[in-house]
């Protein structure tokens, strides 16, 4: 897979603080087979971008189909993930904020961070702008990483004033959507089978007991499951293991106790497994990743 990847992050003025401020990512990914699932679960507030790529992208009971330019928002109460089809371009822009750092923008304009504040959670996280919005919209993010400031004041200075006008557009595209949302409803099947993985993938469950459970065959149920997420009951679990084991070892977890916490009951198959999907070991990932309590 080739990838392109461009961050920059502004930091807090707090210097023991490692979570930025912004944090401000463009990927752009040649996706020749189908990806599993990229299961996030945030730690803060999160913009995405669509600019290309096939997919689905679900949240709560909703799927979404994505076009150029759409946006879709998440407070950090809200699982989401998403299944990219194979020989597709999945480029995008994702901007992770903390809404309670920004009380100065609150004291002085209420609505515009609305869509955090008082948004229903899993309602509304799709925004699609006008035309003329998007291009917009876009061109900002360019501007943003294609800026090459005299200093790295001018870069943080030239990413914050971007990052209010985009808060301003996105806030604008919720309050007055122009188009209503083209989300699809999640089979219920398909619901609860998520949600009995997002609470038993620490334990030792499989297929059979998982269709033991809906009273429904493996055969119909891996085929249901497929059709709508994209990958199998099991593909699903393991990625929901990975991404707690990530999350776990970004707060400094032991990595043997990370690996029995996630559901992994073979340590070294944990460490082949993780090295495989994320490109390095847990504990080089550990090492670079690692984030307060």
């Amino acid at each position: 897979m080739h990838e392109i990847r461009k961050e920059i992050k502004q930091f807090l003025s707090d210097e023991n603080q490692k979570i930025p401020l912004i944090a401000f990512r463009y990927s752009r990914d040649n996706i020749n087979e189908k990806t599993d699932v990229k299961f996030s679960r945030p730690m803060r507030a999160e913009i995405y971008v669509h600019l290309s790529g096939d997919g689905t992208f679900f949240i709560g009971d909703h799927m979404y189909k994505l076009t150029y330019g759409d946006i879709l928002i998440y407070n950090k109460d809200e699982v989401h993930f998403s299944t990219i089809e194979s020989n597709t371009v999945w480029e995008r822009f994702v901007i992770f904020f903390m809404p309670e750092h920004f009380t100065f923008i609150r004291s002085m304009n209420e609505e515009l961070l609305s869509f955090f504040y008082q948004r229903e959670n899993y309602e509304y996280n799709l925004i699609s702008l006008p035309e003329q919005q998007r291009k917009r919209l876009i061109d900002l993010c360019f501007q943003i990483i294609g800026y090459d400031g005299e200093s790295e004041f001018d870069i943080q200075l030239n990413l914050f004033t971007n990052f209010l006008q985009i808060l301003k557009m996105v806030n604008q595209g919720y309050v007055r959507p122009a188009v209503e949302q083209p989300k699809t409803k999640t089979p219920k099947i398909i619901k609860d089978v998520i949600e009995y993985i997002n609470r038993h993938f620490h334990e030792a469950i499989t297929l059979e007991q998982m269709a033991k459970h809906f009273s429904i065959s493996k055969s119909h149920l891996s085929s249901y499951f497929r059709k709508y997420i994209g990958v199998s009951p099991y593909e699903y679990l393991l990625n929901v293991r990975l991404e707690q084991a990530k999350r776990l070892l970004t707060h400094g977890g032991s990595i043997t106790d990370v690996c029995y916490a996630c559901g992994f009951s073979d340590y070294s198959h944990f460490i082949q497994f993780f090295k495989k999907r994320t490109g390095m070991t847990p504990h080089k990932y550990q090492k670079t990743h690692t984030q307060p309590l």
